[in-house]
């Protein structure tokens, strides 16, 4: 009876997300330029696109965030933009708790149930950031984890051959699933061969018994040193400090996303019953050893060890690395993962099974309904874009500028959300037509396969940020210094919010960008308005010069199917 109530509550939950996600992709930060880039990737040859063409250069190269960009590559030749995404963040939502039900029933058939706290879990701020990647690869540490504990039931070649192709697509994910994958291997390893010189003195027989193991983590290893030779590297720096990382990760402090003060009781009730049960189950399995077998005991005994590893990775690897930047975050949610591995080695009467997975449960559903909330206001306000985006030309250019990167809430101001759903939400003018948006964070960073060519590169060029520069503060704004530049003028420019009575310097430089611009567009509210050159546009540009401002009213459909 338990094992149907917890596949009908998995069931409920997957159709639930489906159901969401097919009729509206939720809206990220940085989901609107994945789907862009994807879109170059996809018209990287097609001739009906020469002004992208122009401005971005594709570089397929083997490195950690390729995985997501061929799989939506794929998706996009088959569906609208919209369903591709949808259908990849639910595969981030999903996928990790399914991939948690299969590591789980390698380990214990009857806890699977467990499975059920990945679900809250994988509604953290990485997800909302648009961390794809990232979100794909927590699925791939639990497929890896798992399929070396079947391939330990009985080492074969073949049983290898899946281990490492588990591996590579982890790495083929993102860095962070690869990174908890190998080390995670390697702690249950290291950890048996410890126990049995412990035990008996000699280490042959466990190394032999590891030796399918051992080849299988080397298939990777090209792969590894493939990147490291080609990827451009930046600052390292351990960022976030020790005794804020142990605050944010005790409290979870992720699953706060989109109302942090309501989602935190939310947090601390998956946080407390993981990091609880994991202790419970470690003092049992050390304290009454007699309940399990040796190799059981010693199989408990390595997921405890990867629990410690996960804690001590996530404590000591730098926040800023390679290039790339929120490391400390993206580690947060491990040790949790392997605490839900442990407690599947201890046996659960019927009522506490049922209690906890009630809260597992529950802490789903809250974090569900306040992303369906949340969600809800930014797609409302996120409508005055697909407005403007029917007033622009095929072949243009158009500069962004958003002041105000968080939808409004019910007091007027910018709702208190872990994420910017508005930061580069008008790429997705970019799926339409051949257009280019002069604003793109990810498109100046090595670990991305598309790139702003360097005389187009409107963040050092328009906004005058350094190169790898962290800094999202727009304080300068620069149009004839590009146009110089790059050769292109800019057709339009896309105002969204005003800055506040603090931004006196941000204030005068829009005004002076805008000098030469005509307002064409404004929502009814007046946050968003569109303005059009006066002048010449670019000679591809096609946009017939509007005669009179328009209000916006009868909202129009964005080619996401947002």
């Amino acid at each position: 009876m338990q094992r149907w109530i917890q596949r009908s509550i998995v069931l409920c939950l997957l159709l639930a997300i489906a159901f969401l996600l097919l009729r509206h992709p939720m809206a990220t930060n940085d989901g609107p330029v994945h789907l862009a880039f994807t879109n170059q990737i996809v018209h990287q040859h097609d001739p009906g696109f020469p002004l992208q063409h122009k401005a971005y250069l594709v570089e397929m190269r083997p490195d950690p965030n390729l995985a997501v960009y061929l799989l939506m590559a794929g998706l996009m030749k088959l569906f609208s933009a919209g369903i591709a995404e949808a259908i990849i963040q639910f595969l981030c939502l999903a996928g990790p708790m399914c991939a948690a039900y299969f590591a789980i029933h390698m380990v214990e058939p009857k806890n699977t149930w467990l499975a059920i706290f990945v679900f809250p879990i994988s509604l953290n701020q990485m997800f909302f950031l648009g961390l794809y990647n990232h979100c794909m690869s927590t699925a791939a540490f639990f497929i890896a984890i798992g399929t070396y504990i079947w391939m330990m039931k009985a080492p074969s070649v073949k049983r290898a051959l899946c281990l490492a192709g588990s591996l590579v697509l982890a790495f083929f994910c993102h860095a962070s699933g690869f990174l908890m994958s190998v080390l995670g291997i390697q702690a249950l390893i290291f950890t048996e061969i410890a126990l049995c010189w412990y035990r008996e003195q000699h280490l042959l027989p466990t190394l032999r018994k590891h030796l399918h193991a051992w080849i299988a983590m080397l298939a990777p290893l090209p792969l590894v040193a493939l990147y490291l030779m080609t990827d451009e590297k930046g600052a390292t720096v351990y960022g976030v400090p020790l005794r804020e990382r142990i605050t944010d990760f005790l409290k979870l402090h992720e699953l706060a996303v989109n109302y942090p003060m309501v989602d935190r009781f939310t947090a601390l009730g998956v946080s407390i019953p993981l990091l609880l049960g994991a202790v419970v189950v470690g003092v049992r399995v050390l304290r009454r050893r007699a309940d399990l077998s040796p190799e059981r005991r010693d199989e408990a005994i390595g997921m405890m060890a990867g629990f410690a590893m996960a804690v001590i990775f996530m404590l000591a690897f730098p926040d800023i690395m390679g290039g790339g930047w929120t490391h400390f975050r993206r580690f947060v949610i491990f040790p949790y993962f392997w605490a839900i591995l442990l407690m599947a080695f201890d046996h659960y009467r019927p009522v506490w099974a049922r209690t906890i997975m009630a809260v597992g449960t529950s802490a789903a559903v809250a974090l569900l309904v306040s992303t369906v909330m949340g969600q809800q206001m930014i797609r409302a306000q996120m409508e005055q874009l697909a407005d403007a985006d029917r007033l622009i030309g095929n072949h243009c250019t158009v500069l962004p500028i958003v002041p105000q990167s968080r939808p409004l809430n019910s007091y007027g101001g910018q709702a208190w959300m872990q994420y910017e759903p508005f930061f580069e939400s008008a790429s997705l003018l970019e799926l339409t037509e051949d257009r280019v948006v002069l604003f793109n964070y990810l498109a100046r960073l090595p670990a991305y396969p598309v790139h702003f060519r360097s005389s187009m590169e409107p963040q050092e060029k328009i906004f005058l940020w350094k190169k790898l520069e962290r800094s999202v503060q727009i304080r300068y704004v620069d149009i004839p210094g590009f146009e110089r530049s790059s050769g292109l003028r800019v057709d339009y420019i896309l105002l969204w919010g005003k800055p506040d009575d603090k931004q006196t310097v941000l204030t005068q430089q829009i005004q002076n960008a805008i000098q030469s611009y005509r307002e064409i567009y404004q929502s009814p509210n007046a946050r968003v308005i569109l303005y059009q050159r006066k002048g010449e546009l670019n000679d591809s540009c096609d946009a017939t010069p509007a005669a009179t401002p328009l209000t916006g009213g009868s909202h129009g459909e964005l080619g996401t199917d947002r």
